[in-house]
């Protein structure tokens, strides 16, 4: 993982930033699809101290109900895909 020198201070999360802060209604959540690691990051993730991050409980819980729902829509887009690709090689049937 990159540190930048301070918060806000590259680009790309600059541009998240503003555009979440532009939206209306306001999101009550934001899922980062970019890791590979296959991880929900929580707000100051850098220590195992869940009293440092006051709304600990909420994000779990919230984070909770994204990874079931990002589960099952994986396993829809893995079974499409592998439909398609049988339907495309019918000697692999």
């Amino acid at each position: 993982m990159f540190k930048s020198s301070a918060p806000w201070t590259e680009p790309e999360v600059v541009n998240v930033r503003d555009y979440i802060n532009n939206m209306s209604p306001k999101p009550v959540f934001y899922q980062n699809m970019h890791s590979d690691a296959r991880m929900i990051l929580y707000p100051l993730g850098y220590t195992c101290d869940t009293s440092a991050n006051p709304d600990f409980d909420d994000q779990d819980a919230l984070a909770t109900k994204v990874r079931k729902s990002s589960n099952e829509a994986e396993r829809q887009i893995l079974n499409k895909c592998h439909n398609f690709a049988r339907a495309m090689m019918p000697s692999q049937r």
